[in-house]
């Protein structure tokens, strides 16, 4: 059939490295068929064939990808449902640093003890590796519960 073609019709599957190998393909045809020891001969089929069909699956992969415009829609989506969590997380941590002081008698005196509840930042800034044993405020220093 003559001379050496270009192997043609590499497919990745990502649609810009295809697009990529299409061009390159393109390339080594055009320069093989520029070339005055082979541009009078006919391209054989068993080359034309894999650079058609690669072409026909580029052009595939590209209708079945998302629009620009419902990929923007998707990313608002996605942001307006963040900003949800946000405002919620918000009004819990709000709700949780503003609550007050809890002032306790302590047993038998007239003295009363400061029971700060803690904020979701220091717990989360205490909190170091998972344990089982949680320290709950009483007048009992050293009292934990299991």
């Amino acid at each position: 059939m003559g001379g050496n073609w270009p192997t043609v019709g590499i497919k990745p599957q990502n649609c810009t490295e295809h697009a990529i190998q299409l061009t390159e393909d393109a390339r080594k045809l055009l320069l093989h068929a520029q070339d005055p020891a082979t541009s009078k001969k006919q391209v054989p089929w068993n080359i034309i064939e894999p650079f058609i069909i690669s072409a026909q699956e580029l052009a595939n992969k590209s209708k079945d990808q998302p629009s620009m415009k419902e990929v923007l829609v998707e990313i608002a989506a996605i942001k307006s449902s963040n900003k949800t969590i946000d405002d919620k997380l918000t009004v819990v941590k709000n709700t949780i640093n503003n609550t007050p002081l809890r002032l306790t008698k302590e047993p038998g005196t007239n003295t009363t003890q400061h029971s700060l509840i803690n904020s979701w930042a220091k717990i989360a800034a205490r909190a170091g590796p998972f344990s089982s044993t949680v320290t709950v405020p009483s007048a009992t220093p050293g009292a934990t519960r299991k």
